[in-house]
């Protein structure tokens, strides 16, 4: 999944979320971090009926993804640190974990960020 992140890359946690407004079964969060693989990260259904997931993330990109909604509805990440165009038309959701980026300030000030294990 990670084959072109050299080793020692410096990642950080990212929360992802989808409130309960969306109504839905099952979601998983899919983008350019994995591939757009669709089961590589399935978020896991809150009580309420929100969803969420961390996944780390190496630092030094904005990456573009979507949610997969009930395996048919694509959305968008309503906190989104930006939206970026995508080749069907639409626009794809950005975190954004380049430096300096308010994101990667604010993860910064409160957890440290750690190295990958090597291989």
């Amino acid at each position: 999944m990670f084959e072109d992140i050299a080793e020692n890359s410096v990642v950080v946690p990212v929360s992802f979320g989808i409130p309960a407004a969306v109504a839905a079964q099952s979601a998983c969060v899919v983008g350019d971090f994995n591939d757009w693989t669709i089961d590589a990260h399935v978020m896991e259904r809150e009580e309420d009926g929100s969803f969420s997931l961390v996944v780390e993330l190496p630092i030094g990109k904005a990456y573009q993804y979507q949610y997969l909604v009930d395996h048919e509805r694509w959305e968008n990440d309503w906190q989104a640190d930006a939206y970026a165009p995508n080749m069907f038309g639409g626009d794809d959701s950005v975190v954004d974990l380049t430096e300096g980026s308010p994101r990667l300030r604010a993860t910064s000030s409160v957890i440290h960020p750690r190295r990958l294990p090597r291989a």
